[in-house]
This record gives C-alpha cells, sequence and structure tokens, in this order.
C-alpha cells in the first residue's frame, strides 16, 4: 500500500520527465483509485512534455474514457447554446422595439442637472380648432407668447461641460451662463413674442414683454404670412432679409423633424365626392414631454429683462444698444 502511495505521489513527476508510459500509468492509476480518476490521468497526460502524441489511455472499445470528453463536449454545447440564445434575443429586440414604439420619437428625459421629464400619451390632431392657429388676434398672440416666456435661460458651468458647451455668462457672479432649449429656438422660428404689438401687455411675472420680445431677432414665420398685421412697414428693401431669415427657419425645423423622424403611421380614409384617398388627421398616439412639466422645471431658470437688457458685447462697450 506504501509502494502504491509513494507512486501516487510521484505521478506529476512522472508524467513530466516521460518515464511512464500514458498506458502504463493508466493502469497503475485504475489499480489503485479505480476508475473514479480516470478524468486526472486524462488531464495529465495532456501535460507531457515530451512532445509525442499522448495515447488513449483505454482501448478503443472501451466506454470509460467518454465520460470525460463528454463533459467537456457538455459544457461546449452548452455556452454555445446560451450564446446563440443571447444572440437571438438581442435580434428579437432590436427588430421588434420600433414595431411597439412606431409612435413614439426618441425623447430626452433628462433636463438639466438630473432631473427627469415627466411623459404622457398624446395624439396629434390636425383637424378641428387650435388656440394657435388663425388670423391673427390678441388671443392667439397670447397662446404663442406663453409659449415663449421661458427662452432665455440660465444653465451652470457644470451643466454646459457635460455637453462639452460654453456659452455667454451672465454678469450675476454665480458662474451661470445664457441658454436657450433648442425646442425654444425651434418655436422661435414659427413665431417670436408677439406681444410686441399688444401694448401694455404685461408677462406673468407683471414685466412687460416689449423688453424681452425686442431682443429676439425678426425671423419667424407666423409674423412673415401676417406680415401686412405684425409688420406693414416692411418695404421692398426689407424683403430679402426677411426671405433669409424665413428660409432659416424652414430649414432649421426641417433638420429637426429628420432628426426625431417621427415614424407613426397616417392612414387614409374615402371621403364622398373624392376621387383620391384622403389623409386621415389624427395621429396615432405618441409619447410626448408633458410641456408644463417641462415649464415649471425651467421656470427658476429664467432670465428676466433686466439681466437680458444688460447683456452687451464687452468688446463693443457699455454704451452700444443691441
Amino acid at each position: 500500500m506504501g509502494r502504491t502511495r509513494q507512486g501516487s505521489m510521484d505521478f506529476p513527476f512522472a508524467i513530466q520527465k516521460g518515464s511512464l508510459s500514458g498506458r502504463q500509468l493508466t493502469s497503475k492509476c485504475m489499480y489503485v483509485y479505480g476508475r473514479t480518476y480516470l478524468n486526472v490521468t486524462a488531464k495529465y497526460s495532456m501535460m507531457d512534455r515530451s512532445g509525442e502524441e499522448s495515447e488513449h489511455f483505454l482501448p478503443h472499445g472501451d466506454n470509460d474514457k467518454r465520460p470525460c470528453k463528454c463533459r467537456h463536449r457538455k459544457t461546449l454545447l452548452y455556452h454555445a447554446t446560451f450564446f446563440l440564445l443571447y444572440v437571438c434575443f438581442t435580434i428579437i429586440v432590436l427588430v421588434t422595439y420600433p414595431l411597439f414604439n412606431k409612435g413614439s420619437a426618441p425623447l430626452n428625459t433628462i433636463v438639466f442637472s438630473g432631473e427627469r421629464l415627466a411623459l404622457r400619451q398624446q395624439r396629434f390632431v390636425l383637424s378641428g380648432e387650435s388656440p394657435y392657429a388663425g388670423p391673427p388676434s390678441q388671443a392667439i398672440d397670447q397662446a404663442w407668447a406663453d409659449l415663449l416666456h421661458h427662452v432665455n435661460i440660465r444653465v451652470s458651468d457644470r451643466e454646459l461641460t457635460s455637453s462639452n458647451q460654453s456659452s455667454v455668462g451672465l454678469p450675476t457672479g454665480d458662474h451661470d451662463s445664457l441658454a436657450w432649449m433648442d425646442v425654444s429656438h425651434q418655436l422661435h422660428c414659427v413665431v417670436s413674442n408677439p406681444q410686441r404689438h399688444t401694448q401694455g401687455s404685461k408677462d406673468k411675472g407683471g414685466d412687460l414683454c416689449t423688453s424681452s420680445s425686442d431682443l429676439l431677432p425678426q425671423k419667424y414665420l407666423r409674423q412673415w404670412i401676417y406680415r401686412e398685421y405684425y409688420h406693414p412697414g416692411v418695404g421692398p428693401d426689407e424683403e430679402p432679409h426677411w426671405l433669409l431669415h424665413t428660409d432659416h427657419c424652414l430649414d432649421l425645423l426641417r433638420q429637426a423633424l429628420m432628426c426625431r423622424a417621427d415614424t407613426a403611421l397616417m392612414t387614409f380614409h374615402w371621403a364622398a365626392g373624392r376621387k383620391e384617398p384622403m389623409l386621415n388627421l389624427e395621429s396615432p398616439e405618441h409619447v410626448c414631454v408633458d410641456w408644463d412639466d417641462l415649464m415649471e422645471k425651467v421656470s427658476t431658470r429664467r432670465i428676466s429683462d433686466a439681466d437680458m437688457a444688460v447683456l452687451v458685447n464687452p468688446s463693443l462697450g457699455s454704451d452700444t444698444t443691441m
């Protein structure tokens, strides 16, 4: 028994030196340990440093040589199966996600310092009355003015750095800068603050709206459509300038629409007396940012008209009018 134990202790060294053949060593291990240690002898046989191909431990007809290889094959099969399932699952998600979200556009739901925006389901209805559409009136002007109430906002240096941006600093000493949300820029291209033409109008904070709107460049589509009402003094010499800004706004809106690429499906119907199919003006539900929630979050960042009035290019001097 002691001899057998000594042989088992010398087992690794015998294999490395090539003093015993694989078959002799296997026979010895089978004699001492039995079939339980067949896997151990197979592993050490593969470590043979003689460079010669290791012999099979058992005759080809013996089925006892297969459990080790079978376990390796089973392990490989499990890994391969798991990998294939993972790939299939990934493909299914990528293919079906647009199908289940075809009424939704990608949304940036994080605004500023980690504040998360509320979302809601909404249908785009192009028929019926809208508080933003129609000939110029004080009510329509007020509705548009409310949308642009928080156009000039303050952002921190950290928030600008996170998006690799910089802007004009505010003279408040708190390391804040002037910014617009891109949605404000896009809305501004549709219409600027129309209360410029409503004498004595006041915003929600009690300030006259004329100074704020005077700071906005005059380049908006609605005012150009109704220019005889909003800008009756525009003459032929000024029209090229207006057309240039109108084209700018149209192209900006085109880029915004193509960037978000709303893939919600619009359907058609047959209308009485019409030969061609008619488009249904009510679209499927969209997942939209809750506008009231957004305005509430940016309300504390609004820059007052007084602060905007002192923002003058320092290279031009304080006496230069904007």
